[in-house]
């Protein structure tokens, strides 16, 4: 499952990654016997079973044991499930696999989230988590939606999350490399030589998938191959965008301009979040998949359509 792959991969590269940023005492403990209000908070919720089940393959129960001001997002399980994962996937995958997939998912403070705006925190894996604030049952973490719960008798924040986080890839081309449902967008790339890295802040990127792309009428790689190189190039730059735009950024907002391609692409909303229709779609398309954060700005997007400028 495309999905499940790439969670692996968000878990295995993290930690190869952050290694050395691996701390072993992240929330300060003196070994209590017994459970701290966070730990109870977190092993007597039924809804949160799979993430307890990741703590004890982890074996990071410490993480959770202090009783400083921290912050701690917890996907819950049909979160999890959404994206394919049980308790069963979580034991079959490596203890520091794990180790890191949590440790992207806490900061070691209190993350005082600025409405309206995304801030960013160091996790305790040392890359960054992007938190935006809203009301109580309406912040987000990456973009993932973060209903806020206070422990009693705790310092800690938790913030339950609808969506688990992925581990930040160092490249884009990590991650394409990773995901075989976006291989035809690599493949344009390539074919185009379009680069998407920037040197000048925040880049996102709208990312057609394959099935996009067949929908498109480019049956195979091949089809790819025979476009145009310039009209392949314009039609790749119209899927980036100059600017932070996480999957609820897209809110409030008509249309959003292109950074190098140059015209707009038309926002609308549906059940399931923004659409987006360009300038030659007879229809809209909507999203394929959560964000995905690579290097120390790109923000990674699959879509379900191919935008023509």
């Amino acid at each position: 499952m495309k999905t499940l792959n790439r969670f692996w991969l968000f878990c295995a590269l993290g930690l190869m990654i952050f290694a050395a940023c691996h701390k072993d005492n992240a929330y300060t403990s003196s070994n209590p016997t017994s459970p701290t209000p966070l730990q109870t908070y977190i092993s007597g919720d039924s809804s949160l079973s799979i993430f307890n089940a990741a703590i004890s393959r982890a074996g990071d129960t410490h993480l959770y044991g202090g009783s400083d001001s921290v912050t701690v997002l917890v996907p819950t399980n049909d979160a999890f499930r959404a994206a394919g994962i049980t308790a069963a996937t979580i034991n079959s995958m490596s203890s520091s696999a794990v180790d890191s997939l949590l440790r992207y998912h806490f900061i070691n403070q209190s993350a005082n989230l600025k409405t309206g705006t995304y801030t960013s925190y160091t996790s305790e894996l040392g890359s960054k988590v992007y938190g935006y604030g809203g009301s109580t049952d309406s912040n987000y973490f990456n973009g993932a939606r973060g209903v806020r719960v206070a422990v009693p008798g705790s310092k800690a924040t938790v913030y339950r999350l609808n969506s688990a986080l992925g581990v930040p890839y160092s490249t884009g081309a990590d991650y394409l490399r990773s995901d075989t449902s976006l291989s035809y967008f690599s493949e344009a790339l390539m074919r185009s030589g379009v680069n998407l890295s920037s040197d000048t802040g925040w880049t996102t990127v709208l990312v057609p998938t394959n099935n996009a792309f067949r929908s498109a009428g480019f049956n195979t790689m091949a089809a790819i191959d025979n476009i145009d190189s310039a009209t392949l190039r314009r039609t790749l730059l119209y899927h980036v965008l100059p600017g932070e735009y996480f999957t609820n950024s897209y809110s409030g907002l008509s249309n959003v301009g292109t950074s190098i391609e140059g015209s707009n692409i038309n926002i609308g909303t549906s059940a399931t979040g923004a659409t987006f229709t360009g300038n030659r779609n007879s229809s809209s398309t909507g999203f394929a998949g959560n964000n995905v954060l690579a290097g120390s700005n790109t923000i990674y997007q699959p879509i379900n359509g191919v935008l023509m400028p």
